[in-house]
């Protein structure tokens, strides 16, 4: 009894950590997204107006390249720990339907 409790526990705890991946995957990847092209000036602006901005924007440009990195990390985190869930799905389909008295057939 004790050892299906904390198979329990166990994959109750990959589920948290699971939905947690994904949901900082989201967050670093916004951050990373808006973090330096928010007041980029437009599009037809003179080469000196974007050397200025990239010059003002250097920081912010870094941290969402850093967030961008971190998301990435996250991510292949999450698809993996997807990738284990899911792929584990078609064999226990399998394993079910090979016990499963309908599997079996009867010849006359």
């Amino acid at each position: 009894m004790s050892v299906d409790r904390s198979s329990d526990a166990l994959s109750l705890s990959w589920q948290r950590l699971l939905a947690l991946s994904g949901v900082v995957f989201g967050v670093l990847f916004v951050v990373g997204w808006f973090a330096s092209g928010g007041d980029a000036p437009d599009y037809g602006a003179s080469d000196q107006d974007w050397t200025n901005w990239a010059d003002d924007n250097q920081w912010k440009s870094r941290i969402g390249a850093f967030a961008m990195l971190l998301a990435g990390f996250v991510f292949l985190h999450f698809a993996a720990t997807m990738r284990g869930v899911l792929g584990d799905a078609p064999r226990r389909r399998v394993a079910g339907l090979r016990n499963s008295p309908a599997s079996r057939s009867r010849v006359p």
